[in-house]
C-alpha cells in the first residue's frame, strides 16, 4: 500500500509540477487538497474553503499572497519559487499522511452497499426522501 501511495504522490507531484505552467489555480487547488485533508484527519470536519485552513494549518506563508493573486489574474501564470513550492508540497504530504496512519478510517469506502440500499429504497417513492 505504501507504493501505491508513493507512486500516487509522486504522479500527483508531476500534475502539479508539469501541467499548465502552474496556474494559480492549479497550484491552490493542490494546497486546497492538502490542507482540506489534514484538517479532516485531525478535525474530522470537512473544510475546503482555504483562506480558513490558512489559520487552522500550519501552510506556507505566501499561500495568502496567492489567493489575494488568483482573485486579481484568476488563470495568469503563478510567480512563485518552484523549488519551495515543491519542498511545501511534500512537508504537507507527510503531515497529511501522518495523521492517516494512525487513522481508523477504513482504505476503501465501506458505506457503499447501504448507500446503494438506501438510493434503491427511496427512488420508487418519487419524493427523494425517505418515509419513516
Amino acid at each position: 500500500m505504501e507504493a501505491v501511495r508513493e507512486d500516487g504522490r509522486a504522479e500527483a507531484l508531476l500534475l502539479t509540477f508539469r501541467v499548465l505552467v502552474h496556474t494559480f489555480r492549479v497550484l491552490l487547488l493542490t494546497f486546497r487538497v492538502l490542507l482540506t485533508g489534514i484538517h479532516l484527519m485531525r478535525s474530522g470536519e470537512v473544510r475546503a474553503h482555504l483562506p480558513a485552513l490558512l489559520e487552522e494549518v500550519d501552510a506556507p506563508a505566501y499561500l495568502p499572497g496567492l489567493v489575494r493573486a488568483e482573485a486579481e489574474r484568476e488563470h495568469g501564470a503563478a510567480d512563485v519559487d518552484h523549488a519551495r513550492v515543491r519542498a511545501d508540497v511534500e512537508r504537507l504530504h507527510v503531515l497529511l499522511d501522518e495523521p492517516q496512519a494512525a487513522s481508523g478510517l477504513p482504505d476503501v469506502p465501506v458505506g457503499y452497499d447501504a448507500l446503494y440500499g438506501l438510493v434503491v429504497r427511496v427512488r420508487p417513492q418519487g419524493d427523494g426522501l425517505p418515509q419513516g
